[in-house]
């Protein structure tokens, strides 16, 4: 996980950087799901609730809020 300067975060911020569980390929019994990082440039804000997935990418200066209606 890669956070940039100076970012601002809310309550109830989650980050994933995987699965909650491990997912296989049925033909070559390899694992499918692999974790990926999560980056947040610098000023980067966010507002409660967000969920960062793995792989996001949330470039610098961003404003993140999630209003439910």
């Amino acid at each position: 996980m890669i956070i940039g300067d100076n970012p601002m975060f809310s309550w109830d911020i989650s980050m994933q950087t995987g699965d909650g569980h491990f997912i296989f390929d049925r033909k070559s019994e390899k694992r499918a799901s692999i974790g990926k990082s999560i980056f947040i440039g610098d000023r980067v804000w966010s507002g409660r609730n967000n969920i960062f997935m793995k792989g996001a990418k949330v470039f610098s200066g961003a404003v993140l809020d999630l209003i439910l209606l």
